[in-house]
């Protein structure tokens, strides 16, 4: 089976993006000065359990999958070292 890359694209878990009313996906991440900030995604497809990101994500941010219930945008938040962390892949289609 051959596979196509896609630039710029990302797989991330899907419990770390949400959908509003009309179907509009988001995220939230921790920017470089740990706060949370809101990003709106453009998504291509489902890929098992991740999402296939074509915009609104780069290789390297750090997305918010658990508790976020207990955040809000420009909060500031402490990153647990200890937790196991997934980078985010580039995206790739079989």
């Amino acid at each position: 089976m051959e596979e196509a890359s896609i630039d710029n694209a990302l797989l991330v878990p899907q419990r770390g993006v949400s959908f509003d009313r009309e179907g509009n996906a988001s995220a939230m991440i921790v920017n470089d000065n740990n706060q949370v900030e809101p990003r709106q995604l453009k998504i291509r497809r489902e890929v098992g359990q991740y999402w296939l990101v074509d915009e609104g994500l780069a290789e390297g941010d750090r997305l918010i999958v658990s508790g976020l219930q207990k955040i809000a945008p420009e909060a500031t938040v402490e990153i647990d070292n200890n937790e196991q962390q997934t980078p985010m892949n580039n995206g790739t289609e079989s």
